[in-house]
């Protein structure tokens, strides 16, 4: 009898540490190798929102010209997230959170995977038609040289799912 309750036990606790490893339809979905096809850029004046320019940026150099942090690529694994920008390369852990909140924790340490994490940014993200992935990414502020105006640059990146 101990030994059946001491088998069942086992078998409920791997049972649970299964469900727990699972991920959520949503991560499934980003599983997989995403680059960079465009940048939707928006620039409103801070004050009073008003919208200054609205432009779209098909250039791989120019992207990068954007932000440097805008990842050019993508890959997404189960839990695990490497991030490719004009600065170099990243490596972390992401979570879903509600529909369509994408957070990613960087790696603090100097060799992927050691286990020490920071907060990352939190992206809004959506999936259209199963190969584009859309992510706005966290507003940038500055004072802009030509107009002379405090701005708030607002930029959406799109990406292709690589087969």
């Amino acid at each position: 009898m101990y030994i059946r309750i001491v088998l069942l036990s086992i078998s409920i606790f791997f049972t649970i540490k299964l469900a727990a490893q699972q991920t959520s339809p949503a991560a499934r979905k980003l599983v997989g190798e995403w680059k960079i096809v465009k940048v939707s850029t928006r620039l409103y004046a801070q004050d009073g929102g008003r919208l200054l320019d609205n432009s779209t940026i098909f250039s791989k150099d120019s992207i990068a010209g954007v932000h440097g942090f805008v990842p050019l690529s993508i890959i997404f694994r189960m839990e695990d997230c490497t991030v490719i920008h004009s600065y170099g390369v990243e490596a972390g852990k992401y979570t879903i959170r509600g529909n369509s909140q994408l957070v990613y924790f960087r790696n603090q340490g100097l060799k992927p995977g050691d286990g020490k994490v920071i907060d990352g940014p939190s992206w809004e993200y959506h999936i259209l038609y199963g190969t584009t992935l859309t992510i706005e990414m966290p507003p940038g502020y500055y004072l802009d040289k030509q107009s002379k105006l405090p701005v708030k640059l607002v930029y959406t990146c799109y990406y292709e799912k690589k087969k």
